[in-house]
């Protein structure tokens, strides 16, 4: 049997991330296991080919939820990278931190040492700015992070103007000083190439000869003995293999992976487990639990003026298009044109902002995607502190099985009047002079609603999810927790969670960076380097 001093499960965007920090040290052997196949699609590759994987079974796990009791039943569907990557390899683009207070939140939850002081010495490691580094933003680090163009149309300048019309801040970055107003949408790309972790950290570690990668390799169990993980059961098409970690495991599987992995393992809620079937190795109650993901609608806006992203689909534009990015890595196709966004607080006030705005500068739906005939623009829109909590399940003790994962969207009050809240912003905003002549009105929702009665029931009939899973391994101190602040999980040696499932609480924005940061400061916990200085600057108010 082969032995590796750490085998990580996931090559997503903390596995890869951990993989090569670990790696630095050629003395240490490290195994990255892989579900999916490499990330050599050209899909993968352009900024805007991102569609092209969204429901790819080849890169994206594609699962399908519980029916949701806050959404009328509905299923909402869950993508999930499989992939080199993961879902830094498949996902939207966006690299948005979370706000400085969610981390002061999970301090005061039981994660010591994850302050915002603390964290952003490692957001700013992890990144090259196109802006430079600052006290807020690192200029050297493997993830290439850009702003937006806004030159393929007018509606991201009049959605920028639209928001100091109405009255809001302006922020010349969201990921700075003030992370707070409308601003760019800043994305992990440059040069045209999505920047994913696959291609930021593993590729130049790929020659390393103590770092071996294995894709097609799907993980079926955590190997325990005595109370200790040492090493995993995989099978690799017809065949089924074990693997021996000598130091540790380090489970980056996902906030649907991880749990469900622990589970198969006989880590997880007794009761649950004696359910399907499963001995129990230990009863951690937490395991799947504390689900948390952003929810949103897609308010619509119609236009008949050409001013929209789709103007590039008729055919001439899009061969155009298409031969500019393959031969200049330039156009429109280099951009995932979502570049304008805006974080904002609602009426109730939690101290920092709560709602989330994505302009699209074209109609969008979250299950019918982009609207190829009628120019327009689209609110991607949603409250960001969540309230609601779900849970991932097992289906059966089968590995291939999906799990159950119910997100519990819009089940609380709060939840529903932070919604309610995002809508009444997307229409104060849409009505602005700045959108005269570009926008003729909305179409979905058509207009603003007499009662709450209506405006829950449209919530109910157009909420949808925005793919930001986390918290089902949460990190902490008691039974409601999984790991510890060194991200070990509570009574078992050897076996850590390192991905977004350990985030006491979801964070106020797109989570792809923050998980990230995590693998990056997880990587000098787990070699017990000294943790880099905390960075001395203030907090937003």
């Amino acid at each position: 049997m082969r032995a590796y001093d750490y085998v990580i499960v996931g090559a997503g965007s903390a596995g890869c991330v951990l993989a090569a920090r670990l790696s630095e040290d050629p003395d240490t052997r490290v195994l990255l296991v892989e579900a999916g196949p490499k990330d050599n699609y050209w899909g993968i590759r352009m900024p805007a080919g991102y569609d092209f994987t969204f429901k790819h079974p080849k890169y994206n796990w594609c699962f399908t939820g519980e029916p949701e009791p806050g959404l009328g039943g509905r299923r909402m569907y869950q993508p999930r990278g499989k992939v080199l990557g993961g879902s830094s390899s498949i996902n939207g683009l966006g690299f948005i931190r979370g706000n400085a207070h969610d981390f002061e939140r999970w301090v005061a939850a039981g994660a010591a040492g994850w302050s915002y002081r603390q964290v952003l010495p490692y957001f700013k490691r992890m990144e090259t700015w196109e802006g430079g580094e600052d006290a807020y933003r690192g200029g050297s680090g493997p993830i290439l992070v850009k702003g937006g163009t806004y030159s393929f149309s007018p509606l991201h300048e009049a959605f920028f103007e639209a928001g100091k019309q109405a009255g809001y801040a302006f922020s010349d970055d969201l990921n700075g000083a003030q992370p707070e107003g409308f601003g760019g949408f800043q994305s992990n790309c440059a040069g045209g190439i999505r920047s994913s972790t696959a291609r930021a950290y593993l590729k130049p570690a790929a020659s390393r000869r103590n770092l071996a990668v294995l894709t097609g390799a799907m993980v079926e169990r955590i190997v325990l003995e005595k109370g200790r993980a040492v090493g995993l059961s995989y099978s690799r098409g017809s065949q089924r293999e074990q693997v021996r970690a000598a130091r540790e495991v380090l489970l980056c599987a996902g906030s649907f992976g991880s749990p469900q992995l622990m589970m198969l393992s006989g880590l997880g809620p007794a009761a649950h487990l004696e359910e399907i079937g499963i001995d129990v190795a230990m009863d951690l109650p937490a395991v799947g639990q504390n689900l948390q993901d952003h929810a949103c609608v897609y308010m619509k806006f119609v236009s008949s003026q050409p001013v929209s992203a789709i103007k590039y689909v008729a055919w001439h534009r899009a061969a155009l298009a298409g031969v500019d990015w393959a031969l200049r890595r330039s156009g429109p196709l280099a951009t995932s044109n979502l570049e304008a966004m805006a974080l904002l607080r609602s009426e109730i006030d939690p101290g920092y902002p709560d709602i989330e705005v994505q302009a699209l500068p074209l109609i969008f739906d979250h299950d019918n995607g982009i609207d190829m005939k009628n120019h327009g623009l689209t609110f991607c829109i949603g409250p960001t502190r969540v309230e609601s909590t779900g849970w991932v399940k097992l289906r059966s003790a089968n590995p291939a099985d999906p799990p159950r994962i119910l997100s519990n969207f819009m089940n609380t009050d709060g939840d529903r009047r932070r919604m309610r809240e995002s809508i009444r912003i997307g229409h104060e905003v849409a009505r602005q002079r700045a959108f005269a002549g570009l926008l003729d009105g909305p179409a979905d929702p058509p207009h603003s609603f007499a009662s709450k009665a209506e405006l829950d029931a449209y919530i109910t009939r157009a909420g949808v999810n925005d793919f930001h899973p986390t918290s089902t391994c949460r990190m902490g101190q008691g039974a409601d927790s999984v790991v510890d602040p060194t991200l070990k999980v509570h009574g078992i040696e050897g076996l850590r969670v390192i991905d977004a499932s350990v985030m006491p609480f979801i964070t106020n924005a797109n989570t792809n960076a923050t998980t990230i940061m995590i693998a990056e400061m997880a990587s000098d916990i787990v070699r017990g380097r000294p943790l880099l200085t905390p960075a001395d600057v203030p907090l937003p108010s």
